[in-house]
């Protein structure tokens, strides 16, 4: 859902997106494609990005991640990226932020200067981090259900860069993501460690999605019920009720 959105912020912004879901695919186009930037989803399928920067030599690369306290900022900047931007981010930050790289990669390499500008590479991953991981503490666990918002205008707004439509078309998008989760989450119990670390998965990238459409709600128990799942501090039986109940709340709020 987000990497559609994403590459229509980028068409509109006057480039050519070229979208990868994995780690293979993007290594076929970096081989196949002149690229001038690799915008990067932090966590794919096939692995993590940072595996894409040896073959991304001489291309600028930003990197989008939500899991600021997985690598500090500065660890994946000595990597190798040229910017590394929390997720989820405001449309025009996140243009800006490209037209600047572009900008600076051309002055460094004046032959590339009057190129035909060639869209940066978009991995938005059918698997991403999930949103304000950065904020998430033990602490966020005791926010009780009435204490979040369902869902908040404001905040979908903003991600949106004021676009109503747009906030209204990802949020339909959303509903449509919600019934297999929810069937996921009720069957946890019975679920084997495959599936249970599969969901987890899941829930890693609905939480990105609740970022961009204002779940507050479902996006804390989300990123709640994820924490759980993979570091097994803690019986999930709470986690998961309470996610359930979060998903019938927002499957109600949301558009038709």
């Amino acid at each position: 859902m987000i990497a559609e959105y994403l590459v229509g912020i980028l068409e509109g912004a006057g480039y050519v997106p070229l979208q990868a879901a994995t780690l293979a695919e993007a290594r076929r186009l970096l081989a196949s494609c002149e690229i001038d930037l690799c915008l990067c989803d932090r966590h794919l399928p096939d692995g993590d990005s940072v595996e894409l920067l040896p073959a991304m030599t001489g291309i600028p690369a930003v990197l989008l991640t939500a899991a600021a306290a997985e690598s500090p900022r500065q660890a994946l900047l000595d990597a190798g990226f040229v910017e590394v931007l929390a997720k989820p981010c405001e449309p025009e930050r996140l243009c800006r932020v490209i037209a600047r790289t572009l900008a600076a990669a051309r002055a460094d390499n004046p032959a590339r200067a009057g190129a035909s500008s060639h869209a940066p590479i978009d991995l938005p991953a059918t698997a991403s981090a999930s949103a304000n991981t950065s904020a998430n503490t033990d602490a966020d666990d005791s926010a009780s259900c009435g204490d979040l918002p369902v869902l908040d205008d404001g905040a979908a707004l903003l991600m949106c860069g004021n676009d109503a439509e747009a906030m209204v078309a990802l949020r339909r998008l959303l509903a449509d993501e919600l019934p297999p989760i929810r069937k996921a989450v009720a069957g946890l119990v019975s679920a084997s460690s495959q599936q249970r670390l599969h969901l987890a998965g899941e829930l890693h990238k609905l939480a990105a999605s609740a970022a961009w459409c204002g779940a507050t709600e479902m996006g804390h128990h989300c990123n709640r019920l994820q924490r759980e799942l993979t570091t097994s501090r803690r019986p999930v039986s709470d986690s998961a009720g309470d996610l359930l109940d979060a998903l019938d709340r927002l499957a109600q709020a949301l558009p038709g």
